[in-house]
């Protein structure tokens, strides 16, 4: 905890399994880093008003504030009625909620909130790309776009390899992706680990929000 914040507040979308998720891994990792969860509080989707639930969170006595969105709109509805209330407390999120949008909606709001990613898209290594798909599509690429391209390119590989082994089968394609080793992807070469199906010590990328502006504060590679 290299922010030195000792009482987390929690708030999520209860309705989604990967904020729920979210959720449960936060709580058992901030507890056995010695700190304290005072508050927990729920939400679901669609819902636009959390003024009740920030009261409360703001007589917990909270100096850090999770909340597990599954949309953008959510966490910027929740800083600008925290601004409202007088609730200053640093903001964390977690990647479904990394696109330029959610500056647009509440970058002030959110000045010095920490949103974490598995990849960037104003990173300079995508910029041509980057470039050339808004002259193609006449939309920008975002993180979703590589994300897409990443799951395709898995496809392709899978399917490869099922080829070469003379068995193109929905379970030998399956089979290909679970223990790809060393592949390169779009974003970076992944292995796969069979057991949980993420790739791995894959990086992830530590976000802040500075003058309305996403910036890289770390990359956290995992032992």
């Amino acid at each position: 905890n290299k922010l030195g914040l000792r009482k987390a507040a929690l708030l999520t979308d209860i309705a989604s399994p990967y904020t729920v998720g979210l959720h449960q891994f936060f709580e058992k990792h901030f507890i056995e880093l010695g700190g304290q969860v005072v508050a927990k509080e729920g939400y679901t989707q669609g819902d636009s008003e959390f003024r009740a639930q920030l009261a409360k969170i703001k007589d917990s006595g909270a100096d850090l504030l999770v909340v597990d969105a599954y949309t953008y709109k959510d966490v910027g509805l929740v800083a600008q009625q925290a601004e409202a209330l007088g609730l200053k407390i640093q903001i964390m999120a977690g990647d479904g909620v990394f696109v330029p949008e959610l500056l647009e909606m509440a970058g002030p709001q959110l000045e010095g909130a920490y949103v974490t990613t598995g990849v960037s898209d104003i990173a300079p290594e995508f910029a041509t790309f980057n470039a050339e798909f808004e002259k193609k599509h006449g939309t920008k690429a975002n993180i979703y776009t590589y994300y897409g391209l990443d799951a395709l390119m898995s496809i392709e590989y899978g399917i490869r390899e099922a080829v070469k082994k003379g068995e193109p089968t929905p379970t030998a394609i399956r089979d290909a992706i679970e223990t790809m080793k060393d592949v390169p992807l779009f974003t970076s070469t992944v292995t796969m680990e069979p057991d949980t199906h993420n790739p791995h010590n894959k990086p992830l990328l530590i976000m802040s929000i500075k003058d309305s502006q996403w910036k890289l504060v770390e990359t956290f590679t995992p032992k």
